[in-house]
């Protein structure tokens, strides 16, 4: 009997070690899989809001409010641009730098959609499409608001992850649109609620 019973052990320990390797490999595998779907699905997303992004920058170049005075505009909302723009050079940059001043839009949008996101949803960390989702769907932000941010954040990533050459009417758009952004949130009280 104890030849039978180290043959079972035995071929117990080989039926495990095989079937041990079957699972790795299968794990393996999956893994693999998994990786290739996700890498397959932001590509998707990537070029969806690539695409969001051409159709909001085109709905602002026929709808957007532009401000001829845009630093008058602004100078009410300095202790919140003051850090991202300089107000006293904003219609030479605008001139000169137009892409720095798109980008700048985008990063006060960026900061006020953050605070907003913890203060509202009691969340961070996620990425800004993210939480102007969240926020939308939340009510925090409405309609207008939601709008204003998605042109916002269009021309920004424009600015962030092509090569393209802005002109002073595309860095006057994003700015206006960041204006009536702020305009609304001012209305609303948002942005006193913010700062307490």
């Amino acid at each position: 009997t104890n030849n039978v019973d180290e043959l079972s052990l035995t071929s117990k320990i080989e039926n495990s070690a095989t079937d041990n390797f079957f699972t790795l490999v299968y794990a393996t595998f999956m893994s693999i899989l998994f990786v290739f779907r996700e890498k397959q699905n932001h590509s998707k997303i990537v070029r969806l809001e690539k695409v969001e992004d051409d159709l909001n920058i085109q709905l602002a170049k026929q709808n957007t409010t532009v401000y001829k005075d845009i630093s008058n505009e602004l100078k009410k909302f300095e202790d919140i641009v003051k850090y991202d723009l300089n107000i006293s050079l904003l219609d030479e940059r605008i001139e000169h730098e137009p892409k720095y001043i798109v980008i700048a839009s985008k990063n006060i949008l960026e900061q006020i959609i953050t605070k907003m996101y913890k203060k509202y949803l009691n969340l961070e960390n996620a990425n800004l499409n993210i939480m102007l989702g969240d926020l939308y769907k939340k009510r925090t932000l409405n309609h207008n608001l939601n709008n204003y941010a998605h042109i916002i954040k269009a021309f920004g990533n424009k600015a962030n992850h092509t090569s393209k050459i802005f002109d002073s009417r595309e860095a006057t758009l994003a700015i206006s649109n960041l204006i009536e952004f702020l305009k609304e949130l001012e209305n609303k009280n948002i942005l006193r609620k913010l700062n307490d």
